[in-house]
């Protein structure tokens, strides 16, 4: 049975450059944008302060997926020069 791709193949399907802002933005939003809504809460706010401070280490994680991301560029550019060098 073929199961769905996951993350980590989406990933490793784009360029390496889009993990680059994916990871940025989460960084922002775990620092910045997440804290201020919390506010007081009572809940939210120990959620968001967690979250604050291990926000380099879950952005972070988008930013594994750029060497498998550079590496299936490197095989496809090769099979291209490959392709065009029988013509």
């Amino acid at each position: 049975m073929n199961s769905a791709p996951g993350i980590r193949d989406l990933f490793c399907t784009l360029p390496w450059w889009c993990s680059v802002p994916i990871a940025t933005i989460t960084y922002v939003l775990l620092t910045q944008v997440i804290p201020s809504f919390a506010g007081t809460h009572i809940i939210l706010k120990p959620i968001s302060q967690a979250l604050s401070l291990h926000a380099v280490y879950i952005a972070g994680i988008f930013l594994l997926p750029i060497p498998c991301s550079l590496a299936q560029g490197r095989a496809k550019k090769r099979l291209r020069e490959q392709l065009t060098s029988f013509e």
